[in-house]
């Protein structure tokens, strides 16, 4: 009856949702912890341990997969540069799905993306010749997942944005 006590206000579910939108948006409990100040929630103390037992045990989730890809990118250059020369197309489905760190790594491969700053050029360079986004800002189902359907909106110059848009007013998948 006690451990069940114990064990009543722990939601799995939810700290792995949380740990998750703060990967995506790059965070470390370490960041979280230090912009807590003493206020520190028990998701962050949960995020900390739960990336304490993973290195201590050598493994890797998704999420770590991703930020893992990023910072070999930015950390080798000539790692970069070779994804670059190779993709000269890249087109990225549903992405309004997508969370901070897939822009990232798209944008790096893209070479539309800066490796010192992880933010766009802003002058429009970039190594391939074709950066297209296909999504839909109606159909974001994943936000829940840390998934930011403003970036794939903000992009566009419909919104001010630096990605030409255009929009497809016939439906391809049914008559």
């Amino acid at each position: 009856e006690k451990e069940d006590m114990i064990n009543k206000d722990l939601n799995e579910k939810e700290y792995a949702k949380f740990i998750g939108i703060q990967k995506s948006k790059l965070k470390s409990p370490t960041e979280l912890w230090a912009e807590a100040g003493g206020n520190v929630s028990q998701h962050i103390a949960v995020y900390g341990a739960y990336e304490h037992l993973k290195q201590e045990s050598n493994l890797y989730d998704y999420d770590d997969m991703l930020l893992y890809a990023n910072q070999t990118l930015v950390e080798n250059p000539q790692i970069l540069r070779r994804l670059q020369s190779a993709y000269k197309y890249i087109f990225v489905d549903e992405a309004q799905d997508l969370n901070e760190s897939q822009h990232i790594l798209f944008g790096l491969i893209a070479g539309h993306m800066n490796p010192s700053t992880l933010k766009p050029y802003g002058d429009g360079r970039m190594t391939a010749d074709t950066y297209c986004f296909i999504g839909d800002d109606k159909q974001a189902i994943y936000e829940f997942r840390g998934a930011e359907p403003e970036e794939f909106i903000n992009i566009s110059d419909s919104y001010g944005g630096e990605f030409q848009t255009s929009i497809l007013r016939t439906n391809f998948r049914s008559g």
